[in-house]
């Protein structure tokens, strides 16, 4: 905490436009309030973990020091049933994010579960979010474009998005969730 303090100090005269990762169970209200002098507007947070009170209360500290939170969901790691991720996706929906990303779970080498895989990719020009070859699991992937769609088109959402950013971005949200992968 001390050194992002630090850091803090050296650029709040820049007048920056800042965002940033964090997590949420190392936040406190001194370090988003300095944090926020400094420029920083946006905190993106991965909730993939089961602690749903941390996840909570760096909402509310995030919130009540005026910056934004973009929110970072993971669908279908080992072991996750499609029970899980929809207990996810419905916690998404209670956080009430301003931005919102759902990523597939991916087995990056060097993890324990690339290291298990029967087949290893040979080709890493292909090795993206996207990849059919990497997601085995179509499931999980229609899950998550629809968890996307299913957000971004959320009537408190928009009516939120309306508030703090105006008609411009709903209408960018509303254009958006007319492109669905295939």
């Amino acid at each position: 905490e001390s050194h992002v303090i630090e850091i803090c100090g050296g650029i709040s005269d820049y007048n920056l436009n800042i965002w940033a990762y964090a997590r949420a169970d190392t936040i406190t209200p001194k370090l988003l309030k300095t944090m926020k002098g400094a420029g920083f507007n946006w905190l993106a947070y991965g909730f993939e973990g089961k602690d749903k009170g941390d996840q909570l209360q760096a909402v509310k500290m995030t919130r009540d020091a005026g910056i934004n939170i973009m929110g970072n969901f993971m669908f279908g790691l080992p072991g996750e049933t499609m029970d899980d991720m929809k207990r996810s996706f419905a916690s998404a929906l209670n956080l009430h994010c301003e931005y919102i990303n759902f990523y597939v779970a991916l087995p990056y080498p060097g993890s324990e579960w690339y290291a298990g895989l029967k087949e290893k990719p040979t080709d890493w020009s292909s090795f993206n979010q996207y990849s059919e070859k990497i997601c085995a699991d179509p499931e999980t992937v229609r899950f998550r474009d629809d968890a996307y769609h299913t957000y971004i088109t959320n009537p408190e959402y928009l009516s939120m998005i309306k508030g703090k950013f105006g008609d411009r971005v709903v209408q960018e949200l509303r254009d958006m969730a007319e492109w669905r992968f295939r």
